[in-house]
């Protein structure tokens, strides 16, 4: 967990991407299809700054909103089902968890920097942002570098989930 400090990121705790461990734990497989459903990741990421393998997902699935236009945007794809699913079980007696913007991810990096380095998260690939550009790419963030890129819904990327204090 990271608590933000400044600007959009300000009294937020974010996650870093789940270890394989915990996704076995809470009853996760993987599917690597645009038709993953259920509680689902992506695919295995093995990280080489901090030990571990991390679950990576897609933002699309079965059923997912994939209109750009929409507010809702990617509701019940890969990554925002792993958010729901948080906010259903109480994590950290938060109800609220939800997938993270580009503002909140970004001024976590801009202010508190190397989030690998600072905290132990999970950084060697990008995360996923719930925002999309005037070229209906999705948006992700490097939380090692603050790096911006942009995304279709079947790559693969790490997820950060968001909740206020």
């Amino acid at each position: 967990m990271v608590r933000g400090t400044d600007f959009d990121a300000s009294g937020k705790l974010f996650t870093g991407s789940p270890s394989i461990e915990v996704m076995q734990k809470l009853g996760y497989h993987q599917d690597d299809s645009s038709e993953n459903k259920n509680r689902s990741y992506s695919s295995i990421i093995t990280e080489t700054y901090i030990s571990g393998d991390f679950a990576s997902f897609r933002f699309d699935g079965i059923d997912w909103n994939d209109d750009t236009n929409s507010p809702t945007f990617g509701q019940d794809g890969q990554y925002d089902r792993y958010c729901q699913d948080l906010a259903n079980m109480g994590f950290l007696g938060k109800n609220d968890w939800r997938r993270a913007v580009y503002s909140e991810l970004f001024e976590l990096v801009d202010n508190q920097g190397d989030i690998n380095d600072q905290y132990g998260i999970a950084a060697d690939i990008n995360y996923w942002t719930k925002n999309v550009n005037m070229a209906d790419k999705i948006v992700s963030v490097s939380l090692m570098f603050g790096f911006v890129n942009t995304e279709d819904a079947e790559e693969k990327f790490y997820a950060s989930c968001v909740t206020n204090e």
